[in-house]
């Protein structure tokens, strides 16, 4: 009997949040990162500068059909112009990054690959790592972030960052009670 892939209609998620996904079948779970880190955040500064050059050039408008132009006649449309292609930039990286999240799961490369059955983890080439139980999960924080993390600690002293929490509201357990369902040591 062939083994589901990650996108079967029997694949269930066990838990998800800030981009990572743990799912699992009878026979299989996976661990997956769909952040974008480089969309996201070039569409977060790109609509914010959007937004002010629109301000700006509504302001400048305003002004100078008033009769208290605060600058040449050209300004507010070079602000209007900027302000559309800082919208073209933000929009085509808001794409990028759902076409991330919408990504089948078997295009994606898991972080780790589970054996239900035999009890061992493999990374996304397929070597063996260990067996589920000689694995850790551990919460953590990382450098780079603030919301909490759950790694797992490899026997070779790699941590595999695998769930990622809220910055506010923590958001581990569930992570932490899939590890847990797979096997994963305390």
């Amino acid at each position: 009997m062939p083994v589901a892939g990650p996108d079967a209609p029997e694949v269930k998620i066990l838990a998800h949040n800030a981009g990572f996904e743990i799912v699992a079948s009878a026979d299989r779970a996976w661990c997956f990162d769909r952040r974008t880190r480089g969309p996201g955040i070039a569409a977060a500064v790109s609509g914010g500068l959007a937004g002010v050059l629109f301000v700006n050039a509504a302001v400048a408008l305003v002004l100078a059909l008033g009769g208290g132009a605060i600058g040449p006649w050209w300004l507010p449309l070079l602000e209007a112009g900027l302000g559309v292609i800082a919208g073209l930039v933000c929009k085509f990286s808001l794409n990028l990054r759902q076409a991330r999240f919408a990504c089948e799961r078997a295009k994606l490369r898991p972080l780790v690959v589970v054996d239900r059955h035999a009890g061992l983890a493999y990374d996304a080439d397929g070597q063996a790592l260990a067996r589920t139980d000689e694995i850790p999960a551990r919460k953590g924080m990382l450098i780079d972030s603030s919301a909490p993390a759950l790694r797992l600690l490899l026997p070779s002293g790699k941590r595999v960052e695998v769930f990622r929490g809220s910055l506010f509201g923590g958001g581990i357990e569930a992570g932490l009670e899939a590890l847990r369902e797979l096997g994963f040591a305390k």
